[in-house]
Order: C-alpha cells, then structure tokens, then sequence
C-alpha cells in the first residue's frame, strides 16, 4: 500500500472527491506499527480494499513535539497505531477506527465498515 504525505489541503482535495480517507497514525518505535505494516498491510485482501480509499500516514515518532500533539488532540490519538477512517462528510467513521494491531480479517472488516459496504462485496468474493 502507497500511502500519502497527510496535509490538511491532500485531505481537502480527497474530500471535495467525495473520497472515504484512510490515516494511519504510527511511529519509528511502535513494535505493533511494524506488525500491523509487515502482516496486515501487506495482505493482498487489504491492498485489493485499500485502491478504493485514499491512503494518508501520520508519523507520530516525535509523540510530543507540537506537530504530533496537534495531530493527536485532533483525532483524538491516544497512542500508536491508531488508523481512523473519514468519510466523504470529512466525518471520522467511529466503529472502523483501529487502535493497537489487527490482523487482516478483523481489518478488513474495518474497511468495509468505513467504506459502507459488505466485506463479500468489498473483497470481491460474492
């Protein structure tokens, strides 16, 4: 998965797209950043669901310099990874949000919740 530098106008611009927005909070230490990286982001279910969103990573390795700090009040990111899903009303999809690792089925259900529709349909296995 290619993720995007998260600035505030990439953000706007997948918006006004009408786009469902994918962030992955994560940092340089996060052992279950890595994981969540090398199990779950490398699963080619995930890859396949992930073309449909636009993908945006934070990186939170500097957790309290003022950048991450405004970052984390935000979205409300209480530790890493934390991955928050928003739909096209610039809304945080609450019930897909991921803290901690998740490995690729529970993660899949994640996105299919965030992009409205059934995992089946998502993965294309109906």
């Amino acid at each position: 998965m290619t993720f995007e530098p998260f600035t505030r106008s990439s953000l706007d611009a997948a918006l006004r797209d009408g786009r469902v927005v994918m962030v992955d909070f994560s940092a340089d230490w996060c052992v279950p950043c890595h994981e969540l990286e090398r199990s779950t982001f490398t699963d080619d279910r995930v890859r396949s669901l992930a073309h449909s969103f636009v993908l945006y990573q934070v990186d939170l390795t500097r957790y309290d310099s003022p950048e991450a700090e405004r970052w984390r009040r935000q979205y409300g990111i209480h530790g890493v990874p934390t991955v928050i899903f928003l739909g096209p009303d610039g809304r945080e999809v609450r019930e897909a949000r991921v803290e901690g690792f998740l490995a690729p089925d529970a993660f899949i259900e994640r996105m299919s919740a965030a992009s409205g529709k059934k995992t089946a349909e998502r993965a294309g296995e109906s």
